[in-house]
């Protein structure tokens, strides 16, 4: 029987490209997949020509950690947890994983286009991504290669992204503090504003529609652990009374609104209740712990790695069907010591 590559893509509804990877033992393809060309080959009796053997060099992909002057990626370092991620699925696929750091601030169009060459794709760590929306355009517009989006959830209908559910995890941490009879919560927000921040606000902002008993009070603070710690103890030193507990955007903030409570005299969590975002490791290093929304790092850096891969391959296309994805991966809360039930008031409210 004369078969072709071709066909045997059309009978097990594979890619032509993944076929011919399969079928000359060439990275790219899982060994599933693999081993599914290559049984069928042997059914049909197809024969691979002979080629010299030479030594298989893995093909790589380039993991780009991007920044654009707002040092919110210097300040939360868990990109090493995201990459872990990919490098153990990629190692499972067969690519090796290129780690390479770019300033938008100092970098030019040839730069860009560089990142993409010699590799079969690129994953960006687009957590300060899309600030402004002309240095989004001019980093995804001269990428020649496959890109997935990491920690951004662009809007855009031409990239695939893979975020953290920051809307839900803000909406779980207000509805969590509701729960312990807090209805008086202090938000916590970035002045540095970032697409993560700006959907963490919005999940606070619909858990506060959905709870009419709860009331948030924003209350701005920079984006560092130092520079929270004196900006809350400044607001607090203005204030008679305050939210019996409090929400802040990561766990940097959270970290110095703690140090500024203790300094006021309020016991965490007698007198105030506090709950994070992100789940650093610092988390359980402080005292009290603090409770926090956990995001999955890990398993977001092996799906953007799993996308990129079939978006390479081809495989799945047809589940794509033209369109790209935006997937968020889900959160949850991390109970620690930071948080407890709201204690029965003496007579009138604090």
């Amino acid at each position: 029987m004369n078969v072709t590559a071709k066909e045997i893509a059309e009978m097990l509804k594979l890619s032509p490209s993944s076929v011919s990877l399969a079928l000359n033992d060439k990275p790219g393809v899982s060994e599933e997949t693999r081993k599914r060309v290559m049984d069928k080959a042997a059914e049909l009796g197809y024969r691979v020509a002979a080629a010299p053997k030479a030594a298989k060099l893995p093909a790589s992909v380039r993991f780009i950690i991007y920044t654009n002057g707002l040092n919110v990626v210097k300040e939360i370092s868990f990109h090493s947890i995201i990459l872990r991620g990919v490098e153990a699925m990629a190692k499972e696929l067969g690519y090796n994983v290129l780690v390479s750091y770019f300033d938008h601030q100092k970098a030019g169009a040839d730069q860009i286009a560089a990142l993409g060459q010699d590799v079969e794709g690129v994953l960006i760590l687009g957590t300060e991504l899309g600030a402004p929306e002309a240095g989004c355009a001019a980093i995804l517009n001269n990428l020649k290669c496959h890109v997935v989006v990491v920690d951004n959830n662009l809007m855009r209908d031409n990239v695939d992204c893979i975020v953290t559910d920051n809307l839900g995890g803000a909406y779980q941490a207000i509805s969590y503090l509701r729960r312990l009879g807090h209805t008086r919560i202090g938000y916590l927000c970035s002045r540095q504003r970032i697409p993560n921040f700006d959907e963490r606000g919005a999940g606070v902002d619909l858990a506060a529609r959905r709870h009419p008993d709860v009331v948030v009070e924003r209350i701005p603070v920079s984006f560092s652990t130092s520079k929270a710690y004196r900006e809350v103890d400044e607001w607090l030193q203005k204030r008679k009374d305050v939210p019996t507990a409090f929400f802040a955007d990561s766990d940097i903030i959270a970290f110095g609104a703690m140090q500024a409570f203790d300094r006021s005299g309020l016991r965490v969590p007698g007198d105030v209740s506090i709950v994070g975002f992100d789940d650093m490791p610092a988390c359980e290093m402080v005292s009290p712990q603090l409770t926090s929304v956990r995001v999955m790092k890990t398993q977001t850096g092996r799906l953007a790695m799993q996308i990129l891969h079939e978006r390479i391959t081809g495989e799945r296309k047809s589940a794509y069907d033209g369109i790209n994805v935006h997937i968020a991966v889900s959160t949850c809360i991390k109970e620690r010591n930071s948080a407890a039930p709201l204690a029965p008031a003496e007579g009138e409210a604090r």
